[in-house]
Protein backbone atom coordinates (compact mmCIF):
# COMPACT_ATOMS: atom_id res chain seq x y z
CA UNK A 1 0.00 0.00 0.00
CA UNK A 2 1.57 3.38 -1.21
CA UNK A 3 1.27 6.95 0.25
CA UNK A 4 0.24 9.32 -1.94
CA UNK A 5 1.21 13.17 -1.38
CA UNK A 6 -1.81 15.84 -1.85
CA UNK A 7 -0.40 18.06 -4.67
CA UNK A 8 -0.89 21.44 -4.19
CA UNK A 9 -1.88 23.93 -6.81
CA UNK A 10 -1.58 28.05 -6.24
CA UNK A 11 -4.09 30.36 -6.99
CA UNK A 12 -2.59 31.20 -10.95
CA UNK A 13 -2.92 27.68 -12.06
CA UNK A 14 -6.66 27.23 -10.70
CA UNK A 15 -7.20 30.48 -12.42
CA UNK A 16 -5.23 29.67 -15.55
CA UNK A 17 -6.87 25.79 -15.68
CA UNK A 18 -10.14 27.45 -15.38
CA UNK A 19 -9.93 30.45 -18.53
CA UNK A 20 -8.27 27.36 -20.53
CA UNK A 21 -11.65 25.72 -19.89
CA UNK A 22 -13.63 28.61 -21.05
CA UNK A 23 -12.12 28.92 -24.37
CA UNK A 24 -14.26 27.79 -27.23
CA UNK A 25 -13.91 24.24 -28.46
CA UNK A 26 -11.74 23.14 -24.99
CA UNK A 27 -14.06 20.88 -22.67
CA UNK A 28 -12.83 20.44 -19.13
CA UNK A 29 -11.79 16.52 -19.47
CA UNK A 30 -9.65 17.91 -22.47
CA UNK A 31 -7.95 20.45 -20.28
CA UNK A 32 -7.66 17.91 -17.29
CA UNK A 33 -6.30 15.50 -19.30
CA UNK A 34 -3.46 17.64 -20.40
CA UNK A 35 -2.62 19.22 -17.20
CA UNK A 36 -2.54 15.45 -15.49
CA UNK A 37 -5.44 16.38 -13.19
CA UNK A 38 -9.23 15.26 -12.25
CA UNK A 39 -11.69 16.66 -14.11
CA UNK A 40 -13.52 17.45 -10.56
CA UNK A 41 -11.29 19.87 -9.12
CA UNK A 42 -11.70 21.67 -12.51
CA UNK A 43 -15.22 21.89 -11.88
CA UNK A 44 -15.15 22.62 -8.39
CA UNK A 45 -12.87 25.41 -9.36
CA UNK A 46 -14.87 26.69 -11.61
CA UNK A 47 -17.93 26.71 -9.37
CA UNK A 48 -15.37 28.74 -6.69
CA UNK A 49 -14.49 31.25 -9.45
CA UNK A 50 -17.80 31.88 -10.86
CA UNK A 51 -19.76 31.90 -6.54
CA UNK A 52 -16.94 34.79 -5.52
CA UNK A 53 -14.63 35.77 -8.09
CA UNK A 54 -12.78 38.29 -5.92
CA UNK A 55 -12.79 35.70 -2.82
CA UNK A 56 -11.54 32.74 -5.14
CA UNK A 57 -8.73 30.68 -3.91
CA UNK A 58 -7.12 32.47 -1.00
CA UNK A 59 -4.40 30.21 -0.77
CA UNK A 60 -3.04 27.79 2.34
CA UNK A 61 -6.47 25.88 3.06
CA UNK A 62 -7.18 29.33 4.35
CA UNK A 63 -10.92 30.64 3.72
CA UNK A 64 -11.34 33.83 2.26
CA UNK A 65 -13.45 36.16 4.68
CA UNK A 66 -15.06 39.30 3.71
CA UNK A 67 -14.91 42.02 6.38
CA UNK A 68 -18.19 42.03 7.58
CA UNK A 69 -17.76 37.60 8.10
CA UNK A 70 -14.06 39.12 9.92
CA UNK A 71 -15.89 41.08 12.03
CA UNK A 72 -18.32 38.73 13.00
CA UNK A 73 -15.33 35.79 13.75
CA UNK A 74 -13.89 38.31 16.06
CA UNK A 75 -16.88 39.14 17.82
CA UNK A 76 -17.50 35.50 18.73
CA UNK A 77 -14.18 34.91 20.00
CA UNK A 78 -14.57 37.80 22.24
CA UNK A 79 -17.86 36.81 23.21
CA UNK A 80 -17.11 32.87 23.93
CA UNK A 81 -14.14 34.84 26.02
CA UNK A 82 -15.84 36.87 28.34
CA UNK A 83 -18.38 33.54 28.69
CA UNK A 84 -15.60 31.47 29.93
CA UNK A 85 -13.65 34.61 32.30
CA UNK A 86 -17.60 34.71 33.65
CA UNK A 87 -17.77 30.83 34.27
CA UNK A 88 -14.38 31.08 36.00
CA UNK A 89 -15.54 34.05 38.31
CA UNK A 90 -19.25 32.44 39.28
CA UNK A 91 -17.75 28.59 40.26
CA UNK A 92 -18.65 27.65 43.60
CA UNK A 93 -15.89 28.22 46.23
CA UNK A 94 -14.41 31.29 44.25
CA UNK A 95 -16.89 33.70 44.19
CA UNK A 96 -15.87 34.95 47.99
CA UNK A 97 -12.26 35.82 46.72
CA UNK A 98 -14.03 38.36 44.60
CA UNK A 99 -16.85 39.26 46.91
CA UNK A 100 -14.88 42.14 48.21
CA UNK A 101 -12.83 41.02 51.53
CA UNK A 102 -10.51 42.22 52.63
CA UNK A 103 -7.23 41.08 51.38
CA UNK A 104 -4.12 40.16 54.02
CA UNK A 105 -1.27 40.98 52.89
CA UNK A 106 0.77 38.39 50.44
CA UNK A 107 -2.58 35.92 50.95
CA UNK A 108 -5.83 35.55 49.41
CA UNK A 109 -8.35 36.91 51.77
CA UNK A 110 -10.47 34.10 52.87
CA UNK A 111 -14.20 33.31 52.81
CA UNK A 112 -16.38 35.23 55.13
CA UNK A 113 -16.69 33.41 58.75
CA UNK A 114 -13.77 31.34 58.20
CA UNK A 115 -11.76 33.07 60.14
CA UNK A 116 -13.36 31.59 63.21
CA UNK A 117 -13.20 28.21 62.47
CA UNK A 118 -10.73 25.68 64.04
CA UNK A 119 -9.02 23.08 63.12
CA UNK A 120 -11.52 20.70 62.49
CA UNK A 121 -13.92 22.76 60.82
CA UNK A 122 -15.83 23.62 64.20
CA UNK A 123 -16.48 26.87 65.60
CA UNK A 124 -14.82 27.75 68.52
CA UNK A 125 -18.22 28.29 70.90
CA UNK A 126 -18.38 24.56 70.99
CA UNK A 127 -16.84 23.20 74.21
CA UNK A 128 -13.87 20.95 74.15
CA UNK A 129 -16.02 17.82 74.29
CA UNK A 130 -18.73 18.77 72.02
CA UNK A 131 -18.62 17.95 68.15
CA UNK A 132 -21.66 19.91 65.60
CA UNK A 133 -22.99 16.62 64.99
CA UNK A 134 -23.56 15.40 68.90
CA UNK A 135 -26.33 16.38 70.52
Amino acid sequence: MSVQNRRKYDSDFKRNAVQLTEEPGRTVREVAENLGINSDLIYRWRRQQRDNPDLAFPGNGKMALTQDQKRIRELEKRLKDTAMERDILLRPGKVAYFSGCEARPGRASPPPGSESLDRRGQPPWLSLGQRADRP
